[in-house]
């Protein structure tokens, strides 16, 4: 096979670089080609000790070898074992690499690409470390459950580190045919070489990369973009078009599609790896706008949603979804012992002790954690640490909580339209059913210790000593004494009965003397408090109506001065543009937040934060006038394309805002015809914001 080199790029990354680079592009096509939902690598053979000097040599003994791979293959394409190999053979024809001084290390991958309309292009990898050269050779395309044997010289191409010219050279097949482009599946000469070779060029030269796949690791990618695709179609433009919340719809709708999806095929999953017949049943707690337990319902999974708040679209919701308004206190009456699946989906405060309802709800629950905003027990999160961000110590702290309530966790990233990616699925045991009196000992001991750290003092906290029974191996807490022993309060059977006495049982014992000794109310005893059968005393959940952080509370005049304040040092910086008119408009310079936080006093700084979030919140709606990006601040020019671009984006987003956008036109008096001194950018008919007093108009 003839190649004809088309393109390359400089570069000072190194040969380990190159190969890392190319190892993401093997494993991470996505993260280059938007287009793609993942590859599936079918088989790989990385051989750093080969005895061959010759790619042919090489190439020959594995096939000799071939059973995993013509399997994985023929199982993909849909075609017999003959077909696939045939085609196999037919893709190595001619290609050979010359002769090496010493022996060649290769890597040989067949990967199938799944693209998100669902087409797939089974191909072959062939990395030569030797001489930094990478070849990729397209042979089976599916679409639409037809499977094509494509023409490797109409797909094939090659990537080269040239060392001693630092470039990076894309070669393709002398008969690379240019009619197919990306569309089809295949990649234009245009898209390898502005693209992807540039993506590899500043990869090469990174110091440390991330090879492994980090997203969608515990599901199947394939599935997983089968059934978020289903859902898109199915509720994704109906719930934008009609969302009544303030919340952008474009980011909460699609957010909660790709987490239903997921945990959709991750039950499918649990579904056939146990045998389980029946639909799994879950608790979404902090439900939020209830749009999760909307979807997964509709799946047929059974389940509710708690929420301490209710929103505006549960009305749409609820003939589908139970959706209850209520606030979680962790306790006795917090348990879900007939729930498969515990869910926290930004559940704010009470995203830690999730693990510890699932550990004492009973054995066989499993949760699933997205955490969002960081808090422990029984206040806001402040762990401390170097080297990393206070995002990453939290989700390390929510993963330590349910190794200690007895979990194998496991960690994955999502797909979703979210900075807050990271999600954790507590789905086996590391214990035995009959030890769980040792692993309440340990959780109890591990939330007491947290709760004293912190600025959160207090000995009156969760159940010790397995004094609320069998928790995470029966699943119940002790109610109610009888002379007959403990009965749980689900259906009276005895968790310990008179036999456990008189085979010595140490614990039920140790329970009844507790009882006998001390002057607690039986029916709290499962808390280890007096008063009530809270598990941490001074957890307290938000208040049902939320105060909104968003500079929404503060005085307009405030809000005015503020922002007036920072304008005049912005304008300081002389940044003359020309208008459309001829008229000279100062656009003024840009600040870093930290010199704009220095305008003011510390104590009005800790007002800001209380009261809205924050100077940046406050700027940041006031996104008209105010461009907010990467921590630094600047003027918005109203003329310029980039901002005609941003309003449009904006009344996209939200239904019926062109309408809305018309009615508040001239309502409000333009801040740059009042404050700025060259006055308005625009001309008083093209600003939709009144110039005087004398254009404004009442809101209807």
């Amino acid at each position: 096979m003839k190649w004809s080199e088309v393109g390359n790029v400089e570069t000072n990354g190194t040969r380990k670089g190159f190969l890392d680079s190319v190892e993401i592009w093997r494993k991470k096509p996505h993260v280059v080609n938007r287009r793609l939902v993942g590859a599936e690598l079918l088989w790989s053979v990385d051989d750093d000790d080969s005895d061959y000097r010759s790619l042919d040599g090489f190439v020959t003994n594995l096939l000799a070898t071939r059973d995993i791979l013509i399997r994985n293959v023929s199982d993909t394409v849909g075609l017999n074992a003959g077909s696939a190999l045939k085609a196999i053979k037919q893709t190595f024809e001619g290609i050979s690499s010359p002769p090496v001084d010493e022996c060649g290390r290769w890597m040989i991958t067949v990967r199938c690409l799944l693209y998100k309309n669902l087409k797939k292009t089974v191909e072959v990898i062939i990395i030569d470390k030797t001489t930094t050269e990478a070849v990729f050779l397209p042979f089976f395309e599916i679409h639409e459950d037809t499977t094509l044997l494509a023409k490797v010289n109409d797909f094939g191409y090659k990537l080269w580190l040239d060392e001693r010219n630092k470039k990076i050279v894309l070669f393709v097949c002398d008969t690379w045919n240019s009619d197919l482009d990306l569309s089809s599946g295949s990649y234009s000469t245009a898209w390898l070489s502005d693209v992807l070779l540039n993506k590899l060029a500043r990869w090469s030269e990174e110091k440390t990369l991330n090879t492994e796949v980090t997203s969608l690791r515990l599901v199947n990618i394939e599935r997983y973009s089968q059934v978020y695709n289903k859902l898109k179609h199915k509720y994704g433009k109906y719930f934008v078009q009609i969302w009544p919340e303030q919340t952008d719809p474009s980011k909460f709708v699609y957010e909660d599609i790709g987490i239903a999806a997921y945990l959709l095929v991750l039950w499918e999953m649990e579904r056939h790896q146990k045998g389980l017949t029946t639909h799994q049943s879950f608790v979404d707690i902090g439900c939020g706008n209830g749009f999760l337990v909307y979807l997964l319902t509709s799946e047929g999974h059974p389940g509710f949603g708690i929420d301490i708040r209710r929103r505006k679209i549960w009305d749409l919701l609820s003939e589908t979804a139970d959706l209850k308004e209520y606030a979680i206190n962790p306790s006795d009456d917090s348990l879900f012992p007939n729930h498969d699946w515990l869910i926290g989906n930004h559940s704010d405060e009470l995203t830690p002790w999730i693990p510890v309802i699932a550990a004492r709800s009973h054995y066989n629950c499993r949760y699933f954690l997205l955490p969002c905003c960081a808090w422990d027990f029984t206040e806001k999160f402040s762990g401390k640490g170097q080297g990393t961000s206070q995002y990453h110590r939290y989700l390390e702290f929510v993963s330590e909580v349910g190794v200690v309530c007895g979990f194998e966790v496991e960690r994955d990233v999502l797909r979703i339209p979210s900075t807050k990616r990271a999600c954790f699925i507590g789905m086996e045991r590391s214990y035995q059913s009959g030890d769980g009196n040792s692993i309440e000992t340990r959780i109890c001991d591990y939330i007491r210790e947290r709760c004293d750290r912190g600025s959160t003092k207090t000995s009156r906290l969760v159940p010790f000593n397995g004094i609320c029974g069998k928790i995470g191996s029966g699943g119940h807490s002790i109610q109610n004494i009888s002379e007959t022993g403990y009965q749980d309060e689900t259906n009276g059977h005895g968790l310990y009965d008179s036999n456990d006495l008189e085979s010595g049982n140490f614990e039920a014992e140790l329970q009844k003397s507790i009882v006998e000794t001390t002057n607690v109310n039986p029916n709290l005893i499962s808390t280890g408090l007096k008063d009530d059968s809270r598990w941490a005393e001074a957890f307290q959940p938000r208040g049902a109506i939320e105060t909104p952080k968003n500079a929404v509370c503060l005085p307009q005049s405030v809000k005015d001065l503020i922002a007036v304040t920072v304008l005049k040092k912005v304008l300081e910086t002389a940044n003359s543009v020309t208008l459309s008119n001829g008229r000279s408009w100062n656009q003024g310079g840009v600040m870093s937040l930290n010199e704009v936080s220095q305008l003011f006093e510390k104590d009005v700084l800790l007002q800001l934060k209380s009261e809205c979030g924050g100077l940046q919140t406050l700027l940041k709606n006031c996104p008209d006038v105010f461009l907010v990006q990467s921590g630094n601040i600047g003027l918005r020019n109203w003329t310029t394309v980039e901002y005609l671009k941003y309003r449009a984006s904006r009344i996209k987003k939200q239904p019926n805002s062109a309408t809305r956008a018309e009615e508040k036109r001239k309502t409000k008096l333009c801040f740059f015809f009042q404050h700025h001194p060259d006055g308005c950018p625009l001309e008083s008919s093209d600003c939709r914001f009144a110039h005087g007093s004398s254009e404004t108009k009442q809101l209807l």
